[in-house]
């Protein structure tokens, strides 16, 4: 089987960007799958739907690459209020099931709540960085935010460099 490539950082971190990213190396991904077929018929995936099961995840792809997007947390924060808080009257956005089903599992609720969110979003680091302790090799912490790109990427995944894409900044 080929190597997998899971990005592991929940949302507002950088996983569309990163998603876009793999995507330009040729390397099919999917952006928040919602079933295992997903995960199956792409060779990478992104977001709170994988973040939150990486260690299943790890098992089930032995030899797989993890990317763990990461943001400064006031920033993360600011950008999380923003998104949950547009979400609200939008039936497409706000009811969607597996994302939901994420986003208690990993906040313990579906609304917005600063300081609970603070928790789960270092609870969720100290986790991801304690289970790849030790394996560099299998994990790259990337911080879209903060001007990680290609410098960090290609070197992590063995491919040659080329322009990286920035998605849904806050100016644009």
């Amino acid at each position: 089987m080929d190597q997998r490539i899971f990005g592991i950082g929940i949302s507002r971190t950088g996983t569309t960007s990163l998603a876009r990213a793999l995507d330009t190396l040729g390397i099919e991904t999917i952006h928040c799958p919602t079933t295992l077929i997903d995960l199956h018929r792409h060779r990478a995936a992104t977001d709170i739907t994988v973040a939150v099961r990486f260690k299943f995840l790890d098992v089930a792809y032995p030899g797989s690459k993890f990317i763990y997007t990461v943001r400064e947390i006031e920033s993360w924060l600011t950008s999380c209020e923003r998104h949950w808080r547009s979400r609200v009257g939008n039936p497409d956005q706000a009811f969607n099931v597996p994302g939901m089903e994420c986003e208690w599992r990993l906040f313990g609720g579906w609304q917005f709540d600063r300081d609970r969110w603070e928790d789960a979003y270092l609870r969720h680091d100290a986790e991801v960085r304690s289970y790849f302790k030790g394996r560099p090799e299998d994990l790259l912490v990337f911080d879209v935010a903060s001007g990680d790109n290609w410098e960090q990427l290609m070197p992590f995944l063995g491919i040659e460099k080329i322009p990286f894409p920035h998605c849904n900044h806050s100016d644009q």
